[in-house]
């Protein structure tokens, strides 16, 4: 996807080594600043590297997002999307999602982050859009994703995008509410493998 000056392309077999320093510097960038911050400050630079190759390893998948007016272009990502299997978040366990969805076929936005000198361009939604849009219908249901309530910003992002909030609340670990929301790819009251209840 070209769109607002940026690229979006899926990572490929090498991307993950060549630029793992950058996206973790983006990882750390995001979610270690800020009011929404969630994890210790840029020390944990190994355990992020790990965690971002674990999403990989366990069948996961990402898009990187590039600057087409960069020099460094395209050897410089501003954005990535992690997404993994449903299952890798262990929280949906702790909701009735399971009994609602097939888990097998649901896809789960695990992280999702741009530079901070390139956010208000569209890049996080393009991040979403080009992520949902290439899911192949026959293997997967919905795209769900876990966020914290007290962010308008992500909440709009998310609404805009074509998400809706479901009723699942995992329970609460420390002050911060999260809730799912959920981008059906198919007609949930099809026979598709979402369950009744």
């Amino acid at each position: 996807m070209v769109a607002n000056g940026f690229t979006i392309r899926p990572l490929v077999s090498d991307d993950l080594e060549t630029h793992i320093k950058r996206l973790t510097q983006i990882y750390l960038d995001a979610f270690t600043i800020g009011s929404y911050s969630h994890n210790a400050g840029k020390e944990n630079e190994p355990i992020a590297i790990e965690y971002l190759h674990k999403m990989i390893r366990v069948g996961g998948e990402a898009l990187l997002a590039f600057d087409d007016g960069e020099l460094a272009y395209p050897d410089y990502p501003i954005g990535f999307l992690f997404a993994t299997p449903l299952t890798f978040d262990y929280l949906m366990l702790e909701t009735s999602i399971p009994t609602k969805f097939n888990v097998e076929r649901c896809r789960y936005i695990a992280e999702l982050a741009v530079d901070r000198g390139h956010r208000r361009r569209g890049i996080a939604r393009g991040l979403i859009t080009t992520y949902v849009s290439s899911q192949d219908t026959s293997k997967t249901d919905a795209v769900l994703v876990r966020t914290n309530e007290s962010n308008p910003n992500l909440l709009k992002l998310y609404d805009n995008a074509g998400f809706q909030k479901l009723d699942d609340t995992p329970l609460q670990h420390g002050y911060v509410k999260k809730r799912y929301f959920c981008a059906h790819l198919v007609d949930p009251n099809q026979d598709s493998g979402v369950n009744a209840g």
